[in-house]
């Protein structure tokens, strides 16, 4: 159980650093960015096929993702340009969506990722193939802005990509690297509930780290909206989110974890984390992971909370209450 704490829950004149409030805000969509794409390392590959069905065998929860074979597993450099040019420019962009979306060179997406340019240039390119050469199986519900259940099943890819040089449908020549959103992708992003990330703390951190901060925030905003103590994430579902090698003894757990909470604690994000032994359906050993939140974590939400009436669509606790069920029986 979750060690004995004093919470610290966002107050009106409490006072905070600066330099934890959110000064840049991203938002993203609440339905794809929820599940995982990438490979998020260096070596190891995790299989992403979720699958799940209810009690009477149908699958209700689908989602498998199959790489291209010339350009491989889409991996740490691809998560990064997805999260942080891709998404930041339809964030930009507002809706609706335009279905082709300027990047910019590559050298000067290279600039933006602060990596160096030269052979850099390449394999920017080719995680560009990754992203876009990804396909995925997908069977899921999900509730649009105007509160609709939406049903969705498709095998598609996101977007493909144009590189300098080449022709637009329009037939005029590009002057840097776009994005063409297919029809499926496109669809969802522009009827998808979307949420706040602080895209600066987000950009400092590595990519293990930032898919922690993808998934623990819908539970440590939630947290604080609601006034508990803390918040809670089974590790099993972080493995299966984050497409990471689930460990499976204590040590190795630990190990394994200390590396994705260490910048988190020592930002402030979150105060401190415990961890409780559990056992899934196999018999094999489990942890939930208590999150106390932070000074950085409170920031952030009173941060958001003052603009969310007008600038964003909060995901709804039902609607991520259900996915994160799904997700819980696939274990």
């Amino acid at each position: 159980m979750p060690r004995s704490a004093q919470p610290k829950y966002p107050e009106l004149d409490k006072a905070i650093s600066t330099e934890l409030i959110p000064l840049n805000i991203i938002r993203t969509e609440t339905v794809f960015s929820r599940l995982p794409i990438h490979q998020l390392s260096k070596r190891e590959r995790v299989d992403i096929n979720i699958s799940r069905k209810d009690a009477k065998g149908h699958v209700e929860l689908l989602w498998k993702v199959s790489p291209n074979v010339e350009h491989g597993d889409p991996r740490l450099l691809a998560y990064k340009i997805d999260k942080l040019i891709i998404d930041r420019k339809i964030d930009q962009l507002g809706k609706p969506i335009p279905k082709v979306i300027r990047l910019g060179s590559l050298r000067e997406i290279c600039r933006e990722l602060e990596v160096n340019e030269g052979k850099a240039v390449r394999d920017v390119k080719n995680a560009l193939h990754q992203n876009a050469g990804a396909y995925i199986k997908a069977k899921l519900t999900y509730k649009s802005i105007n509160g609709e259940h939406r049903y969705f099943e498709r095998g598609f890819t996101r977007y493909s990509i144009v590189f300098t040089g080449e022709t637009l449908e329009k037939g005029e020549k590009t002057d840097s690297v776009y994005v063409a959103l297919h029809d499926p992708y496109w669809q969802v992003l522009n009827d998808a509930p979307h949420r706040p990330l602080d895209y600066d703390y987000f950009k400092s951190l590595k990519p293990s780290a930032q898919r922690w901060y993808e998934i623990a925030s819908y539970k440590i905003y939630a947290a604080i909206e609601h006034v508990h103590d803390h918040a809670k994430l089974l590790y099993s579902e972080y493995c299966t989110l984050s497409a990471q090698k689930r460990r499976m003894t204590y040590n190795d757990f630990k190990r394994h974890m200390y590396k994705v909470h260490k910048p988190h604690i020592d930002s402030k994000y979150i105060e401190n984390v415990s961890y409780q032994r559990t056992i899934d359906e196999d018999g094999n050993l489990d942890l939930i992971m208590y999150y106390v939140p932070g000074e950085r974590a409170n920031a952030q939400y009173r941060k958001f909370n003052e603009k969310r009436k007008s600038t964003y669509h909060s995901i709804s606790e039902s609607q991520s209450l259900k996915l994160e069920l799904a997700l819980r029986k696939t274990q």
